[in-house]
């Protein structure tokens, strides 16, 4: 994983300088059209993801989420990734320590956080930019659908 999934210090940077606003002031317009297609390639890897030892995101009935990631949970992580990356799909891991276990916080939680440990050691995000094609979605879909879990037997 990259360095920037790790902090040593506590700290925050929210400046953005005036170039940058201007772009994202353009960039909003879009912002509508963007989420509903990364809607809709979440819905597809809902709807089309089938593989043991694979779980998509809950999505609450009542709710709507904007995907900035598509975050999936494997119980044989790296197996997924390897399996990923011989079929040339791109893939994630956001947050590969938990933060509660990174310097800066640790003093805070002064006991094991198993659920957000557990959760770390198996979360893989797919690709969900809005500029995938169907194509490129269905690519990831076939791929997935394709891993074999082993159990060990």
């Amino acid at each position: 994983y990259t360095r920037s999934n790790y902090a040593e210090d506590i700290g925050m940077n929210a400046r953005i300088a005036e170039l940058q606003a201007a772009i994202l002031r353009v960039k909003l317009r879009y912002l509508s059209g963007w989420l509903a297609r990364r809607l809709q390639i979440a819905q597809r890897y809902v709807d089309d993801i089938h593989v043991e030892g694979i779980r998509t995101p809950f999505q609450h009935p009542d709710r709507v989420q904007s995907y900035h990631q598509f975050v999936i949970r494997c119980e044989q992580r790296q197996r997924v990734i390897d399996h990923l990356t011989a079929h040339e799909i791109a893939h994630g891991i956001h947050y590969p320590t938990p933060v509660h276990q990174m310097p800066p916080y640790a003093r805070l939680v002064r006991h094991p956080l198993p659920v957000t440990e557990r959760a770390s050691a198996h979360i893989l995000s797919l690709p969900v930019h809005e500029a995938l094609t169907d194509g490129e979605v269905e690519r990831v879909i076939v791929a997935l659908n394709s891993f074999e879990l082993h159990t060990g037997a």
